[in-house]
């Protein structure tokens, strides 16, 4: 993976989080936090445990977010996008966890092209386009604790389901 786009992933990864410190929050309350074993199981497990496993630091969660045909391409080194996506992390405040909010699925009918989706999934994860039988937005809160308040931000990421999985694709 070239380093240019492991810098655009950070920034957009910090931009997202910096967001997060900005907005006050009193109502939203946080889900309890993925782990390994669930955040497969849906959009919004893989989608809250991307960034759970960033700012939790936790490398073997972040792993869980990408199919094997990604981890194993030979241009790709996961621990270096996890330690860029870490050092890019601009927080002055402790992340506390994350909270589902909405979704809406990436159809024609919703107005986004699926086929040229998973032609830009397939060709950037590596994987078989004919096995990515859903893509969604999920939207999902982030808080955090900032001089003593609790803030969130959102951040829409983009989730596809691979051969019954669902995995993380971009954060939009």
């Amino acid at each position: 993976m070239s380093k240019k786009i492991v810098r655009l992933v950070s920034v957009i990864f910090s931009v997202i989080v910096i967001a997060a410190l900005l907005c006050s929050c009193n109502g939203p309350k946080m889900d309890e936090p993925v782990n390994t074993l669930n955040i497969n199981s849906s959009a919004s497990n893989v989608a809250r445990g991307y960034y759970e496993s960033v700012l939790f630091n936790d490398i073997s969660l972040f792993e869980k977010c990408f199919p094997e045909e990604f981890l194993n391409d030979e241009g790709v080194d996961v621990t270096e996008i996890f330690n860029s996506l870490r050092n890019s992390n601009l927080l002055d405040g402790e992340f506390l966890g994350s909270a589902y909010y909405s979704s809406v699925a990436f159809t024609e009918e919703n107005g986004y092209d699926y086929e040229l989706m998973r032609d830009n999934i397939s060709q950037y994860h590596n994987v078989d386009r004919d096995l990515i039988s859903d893509i969604m937005i999920v939207n999902i809160k982030l808080f955090i604790e900032f001089e003593d308040s609790t803030n969130y931000g959102n951040s829409d990421v983009l989730c596809y389901k691979y051969d019954g999985v669902w995995y993380y694709y971009q954060a939009q």
